[in-house]
């Protein structure tokens, strides 16, 4: 046996042996570098699970602002929008109810009158504008001494957006007028107006312009007066 295992056999022996633990070291460390790259790829994917649920969990959040915001904001239109269709109907309905009576007056008294009248639709300020009530003993006298009469015939208005608490005004009167004795003539006023919507009322109102003044025809002239 001791001539069969020679030294070349020997040599061999000992290559061979280094060769298979030299395999067997490299499959431990493979496998061990297997495992930790599986644990190491199912901790990445973990992360990304986690990573894409919160990615997704902060786009459901935004969407949700978003679509509540939209929804404010469209809210806040419709309110605004609903806000300014009923603020035009009061205040159409108010100027209505008001140039009949600054309009109407056939002496003094009745001109003086008007300011009692007008004061459910106008500001304390309104009320004491010069321009819309005149007051003064002369003013008054000739009124009297002329035989001045006015006649309401129409009002219309045309009015903006809604900015603060009020809504700006442009109004168009058309009214008859005449002095005792004398022939009937028409007249349209322009006006300039803010509507407070809160309390309903003119918190401005100022005579700008006459846009028009002339006779009215022979069949519609009244001199009994």
């Amino acid at each position: 046996m001791n001539r069969l295992f020679t030294e070349k056999n020997r040599k061999l022996f000992y290559f061979e042996s280094a060769i298979i633990i030299f395999l067997l070291i490299l499959v431990v460390f493979l496998g061990l570098s297997r495992t930790r790259v599986q644990k190491q790829t199912s901790a990445i994917k973990k992360q990304n699970i986690e990573l894409n649920q919160k990615i997704q969990a902060k786009q459901i959040k935004l969407n949700k602002e978003a679509s509540d915001k939209a929804l404010s904001d469209a809210d806040r239109e419709v309110k605004v929008s609903a806000l300014q269709v009923q603020s035009e109907k009061s205040a159409k309905k108010l100027i209505n109810k008001l140039f009949p009576i600054l309009l109407t007056y056939s002496d003094s008294k009745s001109y003086l009158k008007r300011k009692d009248l007008a004061e459910p639709y106008l500001s304390e300020s309104v009320l004491h504008s010069k321009n819309i009530f005149a007051t003064s003993d002369t003013d008054m006298d000739q009124l009297d001494e002329i035989g001045l009469h006015s006649k309401f015939k129409s009002v219309g208005c045309s009015m903006g957006i809604i900015k603060g608490n009020h809504i700006p005004m442009i109004i168009l009167t058309s009214y008859e007028s005449w002095e005792s004795g004398l022939r009937h003539g028409v007249g349209q006023d322009i006006y300039e107006a803010s509507y407070n919507i809160s309390t309903g009322k003119l918190d401005h109102l100022e005579r700008i312009n006459n846009l028009y003044s002339g006779r009215v025809n022979d069949d519609d002239d009244d001199t009994n007066d």
